[in-house]
């Protein structure tokens, strides 16, 4: 018998900006991908589901990408005057990149993305997508600018 295994490889870069838009900081992790996720990245390269809307979060230190809707910790925070500056998929890969500002000074253990998207019933579901950590916390500032890419594929 032959099991076939499909691996999620990904990675983020987190680069914060002064305000010239300057890096001052940039961080590259490999994305943990949540289960949640793995299932609609499935769906969205089969074309079995469709109209995603991604959206970039940053986790402040308390942050818990594995609870059941972590876009309502105090923990979560949105990345204001959002941007997409990319947005890709192809037959195995997703990539999607954003430039915001942060909503309020924190210290930043890491980046994600939330998905909303439909279900067969047409119901609007939102979900971590993925994220990673960073190894030591980021100090930002309210307004600072922040650019966030994901890179995802998927391979044997």
């Amino acid at each position: 018998m032959t099991h076939s295994h499909t691996r999620l490889s990904g990675l983020m870069t987190l680069t914060l900006l002064d305000r010239n838009g300057t890096p001052l900081t940039c961080i590259k992790r490999h994305n943990s991908v949540m289960p949640a996720g793995q299932a609609l990245l499935m769906n969205l390269l089969s074309g079995a589901s469709t109209k995603p809307e991604f959206r970039p979060l940053l986790g402040a230190d308390g942050f818990k990408p594995d609870v059941a809707k972590p876009e309502d910790q105090a923990a979560a925070m949105a990345l204001e005057n959002i941007e997409l500056l990319n947005m890709k998929l192809a037959k195995s890969t997703l990539s999607i990149s954003y430039r915001g500002d942060a909503p309020r000074p924190a210290k930043i253990i890491g980046g994600g993305l939330l998905v909303d998207s439909q279900t067969a019933a047409g119901a609007k579901a939102t979900s971590l997508y993925n994220f990673a950590p960073t190894d030591n916390t980021i100090e930002v500032v309210k307004g600072m600018p922040v650019l966030l890419n994901f890179s995802l594929s998927v391979g044997n």
